[in-house]
């Protein structure tokens, strides 16, 4: 009973954070630094006992507050705060990195050049390197969590859930305009490829699925009605009454380019050009 009362929870946590605007740069910044000083407890305390921490725990604050300020001044020069998590990329977990490596090469500077252990106490460059691997993990798990929660419960429960004919170029192209457009109108929930090699793989996370008689089948098992077709199937479907044929009878449609729009294969195709 419980179990089911936390997932209720969680629930309804997603759909009041997802129903609203994106989080202000300040509480991701503070989320940010409270990581990287929970990294740095974590790994003294695992390194050098819990009782040491505890021991010294005020020279130990200041210690891991003074080394936050260089990682504060990384945040601001890669603006590692700036993103919207819901839509977190992988140019937004590039610059944590970036901006986490730069901190760590400044404490690192700022160790050997100005000699602190004499002022601050002596904490491991080991404990300090080890934290900060360990702070990049928890802020791209961060980023990466809210994203999957977004993209699987608030944005697919409004997203009209599809398939795509097509797994090369044209198909992978259409699936990453959807992912990368803002409250897609569109989820995708497969694909489908004419070639034997390609079928039961998994692209983008996708199963492939072979086009034949079971299709139809497979989409409402999947509550699937509507059909995207690559560009680059679009003559194939064409030459093809009798998929067509059975799409349409179980009422599912059929979206394409129109021929006067055919795609060119080079530049960024975008869903929105189906009709």
């Amino acid at each position: 009973m419980d179990y089911y009362r936390y997932l209720d929870m969680i629930w309804k946590l997603s759909n009041w954070y997802f129903s609203k605007d994106a989080l202000p740069y300040w509480c991701i910044f503070v989320l940010d630094c409270l990581i990287v000083l929970g990294a740095d407890v974590l790994v003294y305390a695992l390194n050098n006992g819990t009782l040491s921490f505890l021991q010294n725990f005020v020279q130990l604050t200041g210690a891991f507050c003074f080394y936050l300020l260089f990682y504060v001044v990384s945040f601001r020069m890669f603006h590692t705060y700036s993103g919207v998590i819901r839509y977190s990329s992988f140019i937004d977990l590039q610059r944590i990195g970036f901006a986490m490596i730069t901190g760590l090469l400044m404490i690192v500077g700022v160790r050997y050049l100005l000699n602190e252990d004499c002022w601050l106490m002596a904490v491991g460059m080991r404990d300090i390197g080890i934290a900060a691997l360990l702070a990049v993990l928890m802020m791209w798990s961060v980023r990466v969590f809210v994203k999957y929660l977004y993209d699987s419960t608030f944005n697919r429960r409004r997203g009209k859930r599809v398939f795509i004919y097509g797994v090369k170029a044209g198909g992978v192209g259409l699936a990453k305009s959807i992912r990368n457009q803002v409250d897609s109108r569109y989820v995708v929930s497969g694909f489908v490829s004419d070639m034997q090699d390609m079928q039961g793989r998994f692209l983008m996370g996708k199963r492939v699925y072979p086009n034949d008689e079971h299709l139809v089948e497979k989409m409402e098992d999947f509550g699937v009605h509507t059909l995207l077709v690559s560009p680059l199937k679009n003559e194939a479907i064409r030459n093809n009454p009798e998929m067509v044929e059975r799409l349409m009878k179980a009422g599912i449609r059929i979206y394409m380019i129109p021929a006067a729009q055919e795609w060119d294969g080079k530049s960024d195709l975008d869903h929105r050009q189906l009709k």
